[in-house]
């Protein structure tokens, strides 16, 4: 996930890249969606109460009015937020990254053999 906009304030603009980060750690979670709404070209649901930028809201599937996230803005943070409120289980692997327990061996095995790659790369 890459989030550019010219037209975002600079704290969205500043934060762009650890929501990329965030995209990359969760691509392995398939009951998880990642999206942006941009309020200068979208009008937010008064009931949302969005008042600073950017705000990070959760929605899981049994909480349809949100969990606002109020955190250090840090991948490490907000995996943690994740793995706290979602209400589907994500597994966290070895590297980091966030899995779907179906997701879990599949991950695994592909981390497992991009380690064996760069040890072989190192060793010649």
């Amino acid at each position: 996930m890459m989030i550019r906009s010219t037209r975002w304030c600079g704290f969205c603009t500043v934060f762009a890249p650890v929501y990329d980060k965030l995209g990359e750690a969760t691509q392995n979670v398939r009951s998880l969606q990642l999206y942006t709404f941009d309020l200068s070209e979208n009008d937010a649901e008064p009931s949302l109460n969005v008042t600073a930028f950017p705000t990070l809201m959760l929605f899981p599937a049994n909480n349809k009015t949100g969990v606002v996230f109020r955190g250090e803005r840090s991948v490490r943070a907000l995996l943690e937020f994740l793995q706290l409120h979602v209400s589907h289980q994500i597994e966290k692997l070895s590297d980091g990254v966030l899995a779907s327990p179906d997701r879990m061996e599949e991950v695994e095995k592909s981390l497992q053999a991009i380690r064996e790659g760069l040890a072989v790369s190192r060793e010649v």
